[in-house]
């Protein structure tokens, strides 16, 4: 998503396509929640013709425009081995009928019993480090 020039578009766009009760899924990093230093280093590497165009933005906007959208915020989690990982993973459901996403994976959750289905959880991963992820 931080490399989409018209976000609002592209998520217009993928409302339009998706059946009602379809997913939109993404791990974005939210580059406004990283080190200062990338707010400087990307700009002059862009300049320089060494980076791709991106937006820098955090987690909440990001989510607020997937609402926006159309679409309920599902799951989230961030993945990462940091304890502040700017990457965040969004499960978004498009307005329809009631998703399956908890029949669709028991297999999923019988073989990594620490996935937490409920959509409310900061982390969806936990455990003893909240932010290890199961191994697949």
């Amino acid at each position: 998503m931080h490399l989409i020039r018209d976000r609002a578009a592209a998520l217009a766009e993928a409302g339009r396509v998706l059946k009602p009760g379809g997913l939109l899924i993404s791990k974005t990093p939210c580059l406004s929640e990283m080190n200062p230093f990338i707010q400087i280093a990307v700009p002059i590497a862009r300049w320089l013709g060494k980076a791709p165009s991106v937006s820098f933005f955090d987690a909440t906007l990001l989510e607020t425009e997937i609402a926006r959208a159309g679409f309920t915020i599902i799951e989230r989690a961030r993945h990462g081995s940091g304890r502040k990982d700017p990457r965040i993973f969004l499960v978004a459901q498009k307005a329809g009928p009631q998703c399956t996403l908890g029949k669709g994976h028991e297999r999923q959750r019988a073989a990594h019993p620490s996935i937490v289905g409920t959509g409310q959880d900061e982390d969806i991963f936990h455990g003893n480090d909240e932010n290890k992820r199961p191994k697949d």
